[in-house]
């Protein structure tokens, strides 16, 4: 993404990270200067955390609804997720209103477009992928119909943008590369069975798989409130694979739609195993287990990413483990899953990882450097997780308290 950091433009006042107050974040994403962004989602706010820590609000007025319009003058009700491209153009998983919303950073923040609406906004249902639904409809821009879109990625070619339709429990798309006005302009990729079925080998109630051979539409298979996405492809790949954190399955799975004859739905881990168990070597704990695949257990799972480290380089799937307050980590080779991060009890706590305390962990963004930032939900701040050396947790920015932001009249200007 663009340098914004000596943008005035792309934010109002800013705060230091001591004085700067979030209200129940969600999730977030970084540019390629290391600025990060952030659903702030309770304050109803896109804010943006500058790598010196200042912090100041790119759109929103604090108040929720459903408005267009400039940085000061738009409304946003309830946003949970970001994405963001090399263009520049900041994407928005506005959940409360059930539109994908878009900002364009390259813009005055006075501009009357700044904040504009992508898709969604139909009401009365219709059909996705050729199933009728009641909250549900793919088509033109203002034709779509999603319910409580949480979490949004864009595609490695940077044409589509995943969406996890978490209200409809399906997996959409939207065509960004063709006019809003084309029929095919949001899709749905995967999702739409009820009833449940059988998810890596084990029935469960909520959770189907399915491969091309059987279900080449995607619309056998099932999630259950899936709510974090990413997106990576492989060394010398024709294709993408798209993480989800299927949050009401308690599972970490993979959707691939590209190579013919190839698995369309893959269970990483998690999903069956509900009897608890040991993780980080605690024992005996009602909703936890480090494990092999289907051995792990989560609890409600909200964000999960790829990291690449090492030589020979070797990748591990992190996830936001909200329920259990943890950070877990996937071998993307054996899919064994360890905790790297909490206790497994709510609290606050900085210091060596497996020492330390969040409480409802619902984001991760990666610098792909060795460092993690932590939205840490319900204590109100971003939390920083460096893993360059022994693992150690600490305070990015945010008071802790919940609250309106405090980046009005601070006499700091963005990027100052």
């Amino acid at each position: 993404a663009q340098d914004n950091t000596t943008n005035v433009n792309q934010c109002d006042y800013a705060a230091p990270s001591s004085t700067a107050r979030f209200d129940n974040p969600s999730r977030g994403v970084m540019d390629s200067s290391g600025n990060l962004y952030i659903a702030d989602t309770g304050n109803n706010k896109i804010r943006k955390v500058f790598p010196n820590k200042l912090v100041g609000t790119v759109a929103g007025t604090g108040t929720f609804g459903a408005m267009d319009g400039n940085a000061d003058t738009a409304q946003f009700n309830g946003p949970t997720d970001l994405a963001i491209s090399s263009t520049g153009m900041l994407y928005v998983a506005d959940a409360g209103n059930d539109k994908i919303r878009v900002i364009n950073l390259s813009a005055p923040r006075t501009d009357a477009n700044f904040v504009k609406t992508l898709a969604g906004g139909h009401t009365g249902g219709g059909t996705c992928n050729g199933l009728a639904s009641a909250t549900c409809n793919d088509g033109t821009a203002v034709l779509a119909q999603f319910s409580s879109p949480k979490g949004i990625a864009l595609a490695t070619t940077g044409e589509w943008l995943n969406v996890l339709d978490s209200g409809n429990n399906r997996l959409r798309v939207v065509n960004i590369s063709l006019r809003q006005n084309n029929a095919n302009f949001v899709r749905t990729l995967a999702g739409g069975h009820t009833g449940g079925g059988t998810c890596a080998g084990n029935p469960l109630p909520t959770c189907n798989d399915c491969s091309p051979g059987t279900c080449p539409s995607g619309n056998d298979i099932e999630f259950n409130n899936p709510t974090g996405i990413s997106i990576y492809r492989t060394t010398g790949g024709t294709f993408d694979y798209v993480l989800i954190a299927d949050t009401g399955n308690n599972m970490i799975r993979r959707y691939n739609a590209g190579a013919a004859g190839s698995v369309l739905i893959r269970d990483i881990a998690g999903g069956f195993h509900t009897t608890g168990g040991t993780c980080a070597g605690i024992p005996s704990l009602p909703t936890c287990n480090d494990g092999i695949m289907t051995d792990a257990q989560f609890n409600a799972p909200t964000d999960v990413e790829l990291y690449i480290s090492g030589s020979p380089a070797v990748g591990r799937f992190y996830v936001a483990d909200q329920g259990n307050h943890l950070v877990r980590n996937i071998s993307a080779i054996s899919f064994y899953t360890s905790t790297l991060a909490g206790d497994t009890n709510p609290g606050y706590a900085n210091g060596p990882a497996l020492q330390s305390r969040f409480n409802n962990p619902t984001g991760l963004i990666s610098d792909q450097a060795g460092k993690f930032y932590i939205v840490d939900k319900s204590n109100h701040v971003i939390r920083l997780l460096d893993i360059t050396a022994s693992p150690v947790v600490s305070t990015y920015t945010g008071t802790g308290v919940a609250g309106p932001q405090d980046d009005h009249n601070s006499g700091t200007t963005c990027g100052a």
